[in-house]
């Protein structure tokens, strides 16, 4: 009588392949975390960010909520009365003062206060009032002072945001940094070390095949059949009658053709540059440094002396070929400029003496060129003809020993008219 038994079927039994290694085992345990690997790190540079950036948020905002300056109305007024009225009714005090626009500003600025004050507030109007500083314009003109000074310092304020820049910075270094580190600690993911893992055995026939296959004889290479000798022979001559056609022409011939191509290259370089740069000379800028100059004058009575005094003249640049640059393809010009005095100071101040003398003032002499560093007279007389436009299109400062003198009510008619020389400029 037969028994039959049921055998559990042990490890051992098992085909070699489907044994749990303890490899495979690792090998998941490392791809799961490695699969980690990218989320922990943007996780991390997206939260080092995120706290660095907070704070300095939370502080400029802070500041910007709570931005102030000056509060003293007479601290605003003392502004606008120096900066502005000032510097429209003395133009810029440095007699080596070389801005041509900063009465032209200064006048600018004070008509702005003329829209909140409701009334003429634009020094222009005001430069021979015996108040010439109104005190509902100075209030008007010290707010704007300080609405500037406030967007100002809220502008200041901003500029702190670019520490934000420097927060990413830092997020992405540290994202990098736990990349780094994890990938150095998981080392590779589970498909590689799955790989790396020696594959299961395979049968004895797959194993007979393979040995099979390598005792196989390798056959030789093929080697090409070599070409007729006719056909090398023919190659040849074909190539030496190429070459010989190319250089059928003499080296001198050669030589000097390439000469006469370089140098017509250099004129026709010089020549577009002379016509490029010829072009920008037309263009007159301010320049200074050629002197101080004074014409005086007086009216009939002699009750009225003044002063035109200049120093700003107008200069040209001009170009002109100064030498040669050269290399293996040819040579090209090179230019250098300087700056040429197209019109005198002197000049300015003659034009405008001559200008006031149709206005009825007297002309003492000529035109004086003035020591260096010497005073201009202006500051000694201390009435400025406060017309901006005699600075910017005259390049002259006009003054005179005062407006109301003839009488004290009316200001005189010569000095008026040399008000109105300077052109309006806005």
């Amino acid at each position: 009588m037969l028994f039959f038994q049921n055998k559990q079927p042990s490890s051992s039994a098992l085909p070699q392949g489907h044994q749990a290694s303890p490899k495979r085992i690792t090998a998941k345990i490392k791809s799961f975390f490695h699969a980690l690997r990218l989320p922990i790190a943007i996780l991390t540079g997206s939260a080092l960010t995120t706290g660095l950036t907070y704070l300095p948020i939370k502080h400029v905002q802070h500041l910007l909520a709570h931005a102030s300056v000056n509060s003293s109305p007479s601290y605003w007024q003392h502004k606008a009365r120096t900066e502005a009225y000032d510097g429209c009714y003395y133009g810029c005090l440095d007699i080596h003062c070389n801005d041509l626009d900063f009465a032209y500003n200064a006048c600018r600025k004070t008509a702005l206060a003329s829209n909140i004050a409701g009334v003429d507030c634009d020094g222009r109007s005001m430069w021979n009032w015996r108040d010439r500083y109104p005190s509902i314009c100075l209030d008007a003109l010290g707010g704007i002072y300080r609405n500037e000074a406030v967007k100002m310092k809220k502008i200041r304020i901003r500029n702190q945001f670019v520490l934000i820049i420097l927060t990413i910075i830092a997020g992405l270094i540290a994202g990098v940094m736990v990349w780094k580190v994890w990938g150095c600690v998981f080392g590779k993911s589970g498909h590689e070390l799955v790989n790396d893992i020696s594959p299961p055995h395979r049968d004895n026939s797959e194993r007979e095949q393979q040995q099979q296959q390598k005792q196989l004889p390798t056959p030789a290479p093929s080697s090409p059949t070599p070409p007729a000798y006719e056909e090398i022979e023919l190659q040849e001559t074909s190539t030496f009658s190429s070459r010989s056609q190319r250089n059928t022409s003499p080296p001198n011939q050669r030589l000097r053709s390439s000469k006469l191509t370089s140098n017509s290259k250099w004129k026709y370089t010089a020549f577009l540059g002379i016509l490029a740069l010829g072009a920008q000379t037309a263009v007159a800028e301010h320049c200074w440094g050629y002197g101080f100059y004074t014409q005086h004058f007086t009216n009939h009575n002699q009750t009225i002396n003044g002063t035109v005094h200049g120093w700003t003249g107008d200069c040209t640049t001009e170009y002109y070929v100064c030498g040669e640059m050269c290399s293996s393809t040819g040579c090209v010009p090179t230019f250098c400029s300087t700056a040429v005095l197209s019109t005198k100071p002197s000049e300015y101040v003659w034009k405008m003496g001559e200008k006031m003398r149709d206005c009825g003032f007297v002309l003492k002499g000529g035109v004086v060129k003035e020591r260096k560093g010497a005073g201009t007279g202006v500051e000694e007389l201390g009435m400025r003809v406060p017309n901006p436009g005699l600075e910017r299109k005259g390049r002259v400062r006009v003054g005179v020993s005062g407006f109301n003198v003839t009488t004290a009510e009316e200001t005189d008619h010569a000095v008026e008219c040399s008000w109105d020389l300077g052109e309006p400029v806005y």
